[in-house]
C-alpha cells in the first residue's frame, strides 16, 4: 500500500465502523421498547389491557411511516450537499430528542413525538450511511461491506428487546434508556472523528507520514514562510472542512444580493429510478423481508406471554435464535459479492416459507413446544439474513447502472421507503390479523408472503438489456 492510499483505507476502515454502530444504535432504540411497552402502557400511560395490542401496534408502526415519508427526501438533499458527515449529526440531533421524549413520557402523544423523532433520525441514517459506505468501499466489496450494515440493523433490532426485557425487569423501565444514552456518546466520539474518503485525498504528506522520516517529509510538504517565519496557509484538512465551506461559500456569494437567471433544475434521480424494473424488484424483497422481520416485533412477546405466562425477560429472550444468524451477514455478503443477490435472497425466501408455516403448530406450554418455536425463530433469522444483505448490495448496483455513482444517496432512500413501509405493514397487519384471527392465519399469510416473494425475486433480480455490464461485475452474474 502506498502512502497516497492511506487515507483512503483509514477511512474505509473507520466508515465500516462508525455506519454499521449508527444503523445498530437506531434499531437498538427502535427495538428496546418493544418487550416493555405493553407493560409501560398499562402502567405509565393508564391504557386499559384491552387496548394495549392496538397501541403497541399503532407506536410501532409511526416510526416506520415517517422514515418512509422522509427518506426520499433525505437522499435527495444527501447527492446535493458536499458531505455526508452534516446530515449524519442532524440524525444525531433527532436521536438523542426522541430517545428523551420516550424515556421521560408518561402518555401517549408524549411517546407517539417520541416515535416521531426516532423515525426522522432513521430516515436520516439509513440513507445516507448506505450510501457514504458505498461512497468508500471498493465496488467489487459492497454486499460484504453491507453485510456489516445488515448485521448492525438486526443486531440492533432483535437484540434491543432481549436487553430491554432483562433490564426493566431488574430496574424499571426509565434505566432501559440509560443503554440507548451510551450508545449515543459513543456515537458521538466516533462521528466526530469520521473524515470521510474524498476529504482524507487532501491530506498532505507530511500528516499522512507523522511516524516515518519527519525531515524527508517536511522536504516534500516545504511551504513558503512571511517574515515573522510563520506559514502562509495551516492546518488544511481544517480549512477544507466541507461542511463550513458549503455554508462559508453559500453565504459569501453574489447570488443572495444578485440572483442568477432562473433555470429549470434537473429532475431528482428519484423520478428515474423509482420505473427502473431491477431496483423495484429489489425494493420489493426489502419490503417483504422487513414485513416478515417485523412482524415478530408486533405480536411475539404478547403471544409467548400468553401461551408460556413468560415475563419480559423471558419475553425478550425469545427474540435470542432471530439474532443468532445475523453473524453470518459479513459471510452471506461476500457471497452475494460473488455470485450476485439473486440465489442467496431466492433460497431465503424459500427457506423461510416452510418455517413461518410450521410456526402455527406451536399452541401450548410444554418443553416440546417452547424448543420448535426457538428452532424455527432460528431458520427464519437465517432465512431473512439470507435476502436482506445481498439486497442492500443490488440496490448500489441497480443505481450504478442506471445514474452512475452520483444518486446512491437516493437510491437508498428509496430502500428506506421501502423498509419503513415493510415495518409500518408488518407491524399493523401482524396485530390486525393475530386479534382477529388468531396466530396460526398470521404466520399462514406470512408462509404466503415469503413464497410469493420468492417467485417475485427468482425471476426478476438482476441486470436486464441496456443494463447487461454495468454496475460492479459480481452483481451483474445472474
Amino acid at each position: 500500500m502506498t502512502v497516497h492510499q492511506l487515507p483512503e483505507a483509514a477511512t474505509e476502515r473507520a466508515t465500516t465502523k462508525v455506519v454499521p454502530n449508527k444503523a445498530s444504535q437506531d434499531w437498538f432504540l427502535y427495538g428496546v421498547i418493544v418487550p416493555v411497552l405493553p407493560f409501560a402502557l398499562v402502567n405509565q400511560s393508564g391504557v386499559a389491557q384491552d387496548d394495549v395490542q392496538l397501541w403497541s401496534s399503532v407506536l410501532l408502526a409511526l416510526c416506520g411511516g415517517i422514515t418512509s415519508l422522509f427518506s426520499p427526501l433525505c437522499g435527495y438533499v444527501a447527492d446535493h450537499t458536499t458531505s455526508r458527515r452534516l446530515p449524519l449529526l442532524i440524525g444525531l440531533i433527532f436521536l438523542a430528542s426522541g430517545t428523551t421524549l420516550l424515556c421521560i413520557g408518561t402518555s401517549l402523544p408524549v411517546l407517539a413525538i417520541g416515535r416521531v423523532l426516532e423515525g426522522l433520525s432513521a430516515a436520516v441514517i439509513y440513507t445516507v450511511g448506505p450510501a457514504l459506505v458505498v461512497d468508500t468501499v471498493q465496488k467489487e466489496n459492497i454486499a460484504q461491506a453491507m453485510g456489516w450494515v445488515g448485521w448492525a440493523m438486526t443486531i440492533g433490532t432483535i437484540i434491543s428487546p432481549l436487553l430491554g426485557g432483562v433490564v426493566f425487569d431488574r430496574a424499571g423501565y426509565r434505566p432501559v434508556f440509560a443503554m440507548v444514552f451510551a450508545l449515543t456518546g459513543i456515537d458521538i466520539l466516533l462521528r466526530l472523528g469520521m473524515i470521510e474518503k474524498k476529504t482524507a485525498k487532501k491530506w498532505p504528506l507530511a500528516v499522512l507520514n507523522h511516524e516515518g522520516d519527519e525531515e524527508t517529509a517536511g522536504n516534500r510538504q516545504c511551504e513558503p514562510r512571511t517574515n515573522d517565519s510563520r506559514p502562509l496557509e495551516s492546518s488544511p484538512v481544517a480549512l477544507e472542512d466541507p461542511d463550513l465551506l458549503s455554508i462559508f461559500s453559500f453565504l459569501s456569494s453574489k447570488a443572495l444580493l444578485f440572483p442568477p437567471k432562473f433555470q429549470r433544475p434537473p429532475a431528482p434521480a428519484l423520478f428515474a429510478l423509482s420505473t427502473d424494473i431491477r431496483l423495484l424488484v429489489a425494493l420489493w424483497a426489502i419490503f417483504a423481508q422487513a414485513i416478515l422481520m417485523t412482524s415478530f416485533d408486533a405480536v411475539l412477546a404478547l403471544f409467548v406471554q400468553s401461551t408460556f405466562s413468560w415475563h419480559a425477560t423471558a419475553a425478550g429472550l425469545c427474540f435470542l435464535p432471530l439474532l443468532i444468524p445475523a453473524f453470518f451477514g459479513p459471510i452471506i455478503g461476500h457471497l452475494g459479492d460473488r455470485y450476485g443477490a439473486k440465489w442467496p435472497a431466492t433460497l431465503g425466501f424459500l427457506l423461510a416459507t416452510p418455517a413461518f408455516v410450521c410456526l402455527r403448530f406451536v399452541t401450548h406450554n410444554s418443553l416440546a413446544q417452547k424448543v420448535l418455536l426457538c428452532a424455527l425463530l432460528a431458520i427464519v433469522g437465517l432465512a431473512l439474513t439470507c435476502v436482506l444483505v445481498p439486497m442492500m448490495g443490488e440496490i448500489a448496483a441497480a443505481v450504478a447502472a442506471r445514474e452512475g455513482d452520483k444518486a446512491y444517496a437516493q437510491g437508498y432512500g428509496l430502500f428506506n421507503l421501502a423498509y419503513g413501509g415493510g415495518l409500518v405493514a408488518g407491524s399493523l397487519m401482524a396485530g390486525t390479523l393475530r386479534d382477529r384471527c388468531g396466530w396460526a392465519v398470521l404466520t399462514l399469510v406470512l408462509g404466503c408472503l415469503s413464497a410469493a416473494s420468492a417467485l417475485v425475486v427468482g425471476g426478476l433480480t438482476g441486470p436486464r438489456g441496456r443494463d447487461r455490464g454495468k454496475g460492479t461485475p459480481c452483481q451483474n452474474r445472474e
